[in-house]
């Protein structure tokens, strides 16, 4: 009878103690200056002359942006609202009661088009001469403001525009599709922005208008980033007709990204600290795409390509000198050129610690230079590479005449290593355990991408298709590929390290065992069929403290450069691993904690918090599932440890109550 006495007396104090725990973590994270934060609505049916309730709601941005204060949220309901606005409000976040049903209208739709590009002079004149090319339907002028599922359509000139000295912005789960100009262009003297979960697409097309009034395409930029500490994570961006451009750049991750057919799927100009990572890249199979959105007068073809070229230009001079510290690895890329160039018209200059590894490249069936690095001397000048490449699958099965090759010179440190290439790679890109095919024994190299692009001024563009338009088992290993345990993972006799990331994980977060495999995708790795994109999970990092500081940069050391690339590599004493088997793992079963975001709507509210208490306090404490990817949101068992207790709760700035306040969106 004590013992059972005891032992309810256990069970009520644990209950007792959690919700006395829950009060002070609560007290403890709520706001201080923003003691009287409110919610506010919009409606396009509402009146600025209401009180600005739910149920009472105003009816301009104009209303809303005078009448709120720091620590607001004004929540847009469903429907049009007029664009050409600026958020001027510090610490505010507005969003779309529902997820891109909130729609700010810039009134230059593609109807206005009637199917011909023809037509995108005088659209163009009639209804955007009195608002400007480069006039944004959504600009930022203060710190700390986060715009959230929001739909932009339809500007003149931009779509979002984040001005200069403005920090820690952020752009989660919005639509922007077709502007003029640029569709998200930040300045650069901005710091911490982050841009997660956003689809872009038809972003700039007015070199179409150039074309029709001078007869000359002009340089296009679909997307301009030059901030420090940024990052972009978890968007899909298709069919811009400019460069997805990060010139000046500093200190940005650019990761689980979809790129779609866009003039230049990536182009980094000068930058310093930038990681590319776990992206998928892909273009159409064709080059020439008459009747479509990427159509070019008097037939002229386009060229798929990402480009990382040393751009002199002195608006970035004072953020970077050169292509700096660099990392692109567990990229796919389908159907691109790339190019590494020290050359960009009349100007030269150096890339330094660049490392390019575990990447899977595959021609399209019009791929030129499947890869190319021009840093030899030229008119006098003799630019520099130094850097990496190694554990790159360079797959031209589906076009045997495609390239890969590099112009150097003596001045140029590279380590070469570990790639598939075919033999008719250059000599200068050639180097100690490399495999020389034309098929790196993929499972399906050969199938064309067909998905079509746009019709000229289509009314909307289908994205769950767009989403799903690559099937990525076909950039798995076969069991009988030479690139499995064929990778090197000891870091050379070099100035450039390698990223720990891209010798533990790949594309998909399976973890590299043992030696691992050449490419961006490990074999017999489990392919999260439920998720064809690119999973999204928080970045890893060895420390939890949060903040934009934790953004990872390649790893600079003082060892002299090498002088050649052939320099001795070390051999890896590591156990080939046995070949895993590609059937998936059995799934979880017993008690689990599941996802934090318990209702599954992308927000954490008083529902998932009800969710958490109902686990710990009827005593299911065992985690089963502690490694299980949920996404931004993470499962309840933050640090991972198989136990559900009140560390989870309020563990140091990764616990429950910290997500659940003061933002709600699960994009942390």
């Amino acid at each position: 009878m004590r013992k059972k006495f005891l032992t309810i007396a256990f069970i009520v104090t644990g209950i007792v103690l959690l919700i006395a725990t829950s009060i002070l973590f609560y007290k403890e994270w709520s706001p201080e200056d923003d003691s009287a934060a409110t919610v506010y609505y919009l409606s396009p049916n509402g009146n600025d002359a209401n009180n600005g309730s739910s149920s009472s709601p105003w009816k301009t941005i104009s209303k809303a942006m005078s009448s709120i204060s720091a620590g607001d949220t004004v929540v847009l309901k469903d429907g049009t609202y007029s664009a050409y606005f600026n958020i001027n409000k510090p610490n505010t976040t507005w969003r779309a009661e529902n997820k891109h049903k909130a729609i700010i209208d810039g009134g230059f739709g593609p109807g206005l088009l009637n199917g011909e590009w023809k037509n995108i002079v005088s659209a163009w004149d009639s209804k955007c001469t009195n608002i400007g090319k480069w006039s944004p339907l959504l600009s930022v002028s203060a710190d700390n403001v986060e715009v959230d599922g929001l739909f932009l359509r339809n500007s003149c000139g931009r779509g979002v525009l984040v001005a200069e000295n403005v920090n820690y912005s952020k752009f989660l789960n919005n639509r922007i599709d077709w502007t003029f100009v640029s569709g998200f262009y930040v300045s650069g003297k901005t710091k911490g922005l982050q841009m997660i979960n956003n689809e872009l697409t038809r972003i700039s097309f007015n070199d179409q208008y150039t074309v029709y009034t001078s007869n000359d395409y002009n340089v296009n930029i679909s997307i301009h980033m030059s901030g420090e500490d940024m990052v972009v994570r978890g968007n899909i961006i298709a069919w811009g007709r400019g460069e997805i451009a990060m010139t000046g750049s500093r200190n940005l991750l650019f990761e689980d990204n979809i790129i779609v057919g866009n003039k230049n799927n990536f182009y980094n100009g000068w930058a310093d600290g930038m990681i590319v990572r776990n992206n998928l890249f892909w273009a159409p199979e064709s080059q020439l795409n008459p009747g479509t959105h990427w159509e070019k007068k008097n037939g002229a073809e386009n060229n798929w390509h990402i480009s990382s070229r040393n751009e002199n230009d002195t608006r970035w001079v004072s953020y970077a000198s050169g292509i700096n510290n660099a990392a692109y690895y567990n990229n796919i890329i389908l159907n691109n050129d790339f190019l590494f160039s020290g050359y960009h018209k009349d100007y030269s200059s150096n890339t330094t610690n660049v490392y390019f590894g575990f990447n899977t490249l595959v021609t399209g069936k019009e791929t030129k230079d499947l890869f190319n690095m021009v840093f030899g001397a030229k008119d006098g000048s003799d630019s520099k590479f130094t850097g990496i490449i190694e554990n790159n699958i360079f797959d031209i099965s589906k076009d045997p005449n495609a390239t890969v090759k590099a112009a150097l010179s003596g001045n140029d440190s590279i380590v070469f290593r570990n790639n598939i290439m075919p033999a008719s790679a250059a000599s200068s890109v050639k180097g100690p355990g490399d495999i020389y095919t034309n098929s790196a024994g993929l499972q399906n190299a050969l199938v064309e991408l067909k998905y079509p692009i746009p019709a000229i001024g289509a009314a909307t563009v289908d994205m769950a298709a767009l989403r799903t338009a690559v099937d990525l088992n076909n950039y798995r290993l076969k069991s009988n590929s030479p690139a499995i345990n064929k990778a090197v993972t000891s870091s050379p006799n070099s100035q450039t390290q390698v990223p720990s990331l891209a010798k533990s994980q790949d594309f998909f977060k399976n973890s590299r065992t043992g030696v691992p495999d050449i490419g961006a995708v490990e074999y017999g790795g489990v392919y999260h069929t439920s998720t064809p994109t690119p999973i999204l999970s928080p970045t890893p990092s060895d420390q939890a403290t949060p903040g934009p500081s934790n953004t990872p940069v390649p790893t600079i050391s003082n060892t002299p450069v090498p002088g050649a690339s052939n320099t001795p590599i070390p051999t890896s004493t590591e156990t080939p691993r046995t070949k895993p088997s590609p059937t998936p793992t059995t799934p979880i079963t017993g008690n689990i904690c599941g996802k934090a975001d318990v209702d599954g709507d992308g927000r954490f509210s008083i529902a998932d918090f009800a969710g958490f208490a109902q686990m710990y306090g009827t005593g299911r404490k065992t985690c089963a599932d502690k490694d299980v990817d949920y996404g931004p949101c993470g499962g309840r068992d933050v640090n991972k440890d198989g136990n559900l207790n009140i560390a989870d709760f309020g563990g140091a700035g990764i616990g429950f109550a910290q997500r659940y306040y003061p933002k709600t969106s699960c994009a942390l």
